[in-house]
């Protein structure tokens, strides 16, 4: 790790910033979006609706290469349809149980042109 003295150099990007995060076991993370190019940007339309086809969340991303994006404490343990646009062209959908388990968190994954939806941070 840079020293203090190395962030000060004239070609130093910067001074040394805390990004240590408290792990919180009250919150659970519902929505997992990773972009694997790490060449291109994508513009991401996500959409949740229930099970009655009311929209309970929506949301529009622009991934830059490499990012990803999480949404932390959205929704109430159920079962949810999870349509996902990318690039206003490929459209994908997935029913999900969206609950406090990682394996039951929704995992959308974009590279190459691709669309993945899966379920579960560790599958």
């Amino acid at each position: 790790m840079p020293s203090q003295q190395d962030l000060n150099h004239p070609r130093s990007h910067g001074q040394l910033q805390d990004t240590t995060q408290v792990f919180d076991p009250g919150r659970t993370e519902d929505v997992l979006i990773r972009n694997y190019d790490h060449q291109r940007g994508y513009d991401l339309t996500l959409v949740i609706l229930t099970q009655a086809g009311e929209t309970v969340f929506q949301n529009r991303y622009y991934l830059q290469p490499g990012e990803t994006v999480s949404e932390c404490d959205l929704l109430p343990s159920d079962d949810y349809e999870i349509v996902v646009t990318l690039d206003n062209t490929q459209e994908a959908s997935r029913r999900y149980r969206i609950d406090s388990s990682p394996d039951h968190t929704a995992v959308i994954e974009i590279g190459n042109g691709a669309l993945s939806l899966t379920e579960g941070l560790y599958s």
